[in-house]
């Protein structure tokens, strides 16, 4: 679940960590994603 805080510390380093299930399926998605992306921003040079 997502939380939204404000920081009151500017000066200090925060990390952030996160495990995800199935990772790999996530990548494959992703890529996915770009592919078609990219393809309409291929399309829409092509247009003008």
């Amino acid at each position: 679940m997502p939380v939204n805080r404000t920081i009151q510390h500017n000066s200090e380093i925060f990390f952030t960590t996160f495990t995800n299930h199935e990772w790999l399926q996530q990548i494959d998605r992703v890529i996915g994603y770009n592919i078609v992306y990219n393809r309409f921003d291929y399309l829409e040079t092509e247009r003008k």
